[in-house]
């Protein structure tokens, strides 16, 4: 019988049961490559896409409840670099580090919508599209790709670094008035 909860009930039940499991799922991250280096990697660029059914090989392996696996691959696979590996199609591959499959053009399409939606929704409102009418329209102005803006930040921080930090201003100081005393009458 399915579940007669509202779905917003329903998400923070399950933020509820995410907040409670992520110790274990930090865990498992951490173990995942430690165990698995020639399959889970931590450097951007050498992410490959997994073997389709790569979770039904962990449960065998790993002692971690399913729940928590699932969360665990779940952050794995929804990563950026993740979705760009999805994209290129590099090889799949299975827990030895073998390349066992391809990523499938539909596959490929929906990494492509996921990885542009969720820069869709980093970016700021003032460059979003927006409906008017039955067009849509873009501002003429568009922001730097993520790669580009990594990189002119990192430039920044670098030229920041180089040049000194200018002088703060000293703060006028005015003199205090005297307290003056109250008079008692009496």
């Amino acid at each position: 019988m399915a579940s007669k909860r509202k779905p917003e009930a329903e998400r923070r039940k399950r933020e509820r049961q995410h907040l409670r499991l992520r110790p274990q799922i930090d865990a498992l991250y951490d173990e995942l490559h430690q165990q698995y280096p020639q399959t889970f990697f931590r450097d951007f660029e050498k992410i490959h896409p997994l073997k389709i059914g790569i979770d039904h090989d962990l449960r065998e392996r790993v002692t971690a409840p399913k729940r928590v696996l699932h969360y665990c691959m779940k952050r794995y696979t929804r990563q950026p670099a993740y979705l760009r590996a999805l994209i290129a199609q590099k090889p799949r591959l299975d827990l030895a580090g073998q390349a066992v499959g391809t990523v499938s053009d539909e596959v490929r399409e929906s990494a492509q919508e996921r990885l542009s939606q969720r820069w869709e929704r980093r970016r700021p409102k003032a460059y979003r599209s927006r409906q008017v009418g039955e067009e849509c329209v873009t501002p003429q102005a568009s922001p730097t790709p993520p790669e580009e803006a990594r990189a002119a930040s990192g430039a920044a921080k670098a030229s920041a670094v180089a040049a000194p930090a200018p002088a703060k201003r000293a703060r006028k100081t005015t003199p205090k008035k005297p307290a003056q005393k109250q008079r008692s009458e009496g």
